[in-house]
């Protein structure tokens, strides 16, 4: 039978405060460290190339100084802008492919998987 902090401190006629310093000094103030913590579930695919991860992620280009530098914010950066990283993760060998590309189009993210895929 579980008891809380009062419980056991009417049953043992301690005061509360002890009860609870004694409880937390033990780590068992919380109620998720007194429940067994649950296992991991982890998945693999049999085979390499059974499932692959994609994903794209927008990285900001950054060309020279800004204004917080040179302190004119009249001057622009030519070349800044973005890029996107494409990434493919196999699921059973867990490697990765990546390419830094200049869109996230379908047609590009097309053409990188067949790149992946060979």
């Amino acid at each position: 039978m579980r008891m809380n902090s009062p419980q056991i401190a009417f049953s043992l006629s301690m005061p509360l405060s002890t009860v609870t310093l004694e409880l937390r000094r033990l780590g068992l103030n919380r109620l998720p460290r007194l429940e067994p913590r649950p296992p991991v579930i982890r998945y693999e695919h049999k085979a390499p190339g059974d499932m692959i991860h994609l994903d794209i992620n927008k990285l900001g280009r950054i060309d020279g100084v800004g204004h917080r530098i040179h302190g004119d914010r009249s001057r622009l950066q030519r070349g800044a802008g973005w890029e996107y990283l494409h990434v493919c993760v196999d699921d059973h060998s867990r490697l990765a492919y990546t390419e830094l590309l200049p869109d996230e189009k379908a047609t590009t993210a097309t053409c990188f998987l067949l790149r992946a895929a060979d």
